[in-house]
């Protein structure tokens, strides 16, 4: 039993993204592609805006759902707080953006994440809709 129980707790751990005081479910693929304004892969070039805030910019190679642009800019502000997505520099990324008044967000409960780990997002988008 307590074996199983460290067993659990090393996948969960292995599987989890980084720490957040954003609460929130993964949301499943299908319903966020849905949701998504825009999805895309692209190499995020990201500058700090201050502290808890960034700005990804990024150049962008397949796009998967919305407008077919070329670049595009993600403001980021209250990382770790308003379930804001924080992009690592030089990376890249699947990214589902949504549209807002105050331009393109991304949301941490979205599967946005590095190509290397999309797995499942990456073949679902590549799929025809």
């Amino acid at each position: 039993m307590i074996r199983l129980a460290c067993l659990a707790a090393v996948f969960l751990a292995a599987s989890s993204r980084p720490a957040s005081a954003c609460s929130c479910a993964m949301r499943p693929v299908a319903a966020a592609f849905q949701d998504a304004d825009l999805v895309f892969t692209g190499l995020a070039s990201v500058t700090p805006l201050g502290p808890g805030a960034q700005r990804a910019r990024f150049r962008i190679d397949e796009v998967f759902r919305g407008p077919a642009l070329r670049v595009v800019a993600i403001d980021a502000r209250g990382i770790g707080g308003s379930c804001a997505y924080a992009f690592q520099h030089q990376v890249r990324y699947v990214v589902f953006a949504r549209r807002t008044r105050d331009g393109w967000r991304a949301f941490y409960c979205d599967p946005t994440s590095p190509v290397a780990e999309a797995g499942e997002a990456l073949r679902f988008a590549r799929r025809p809709h």
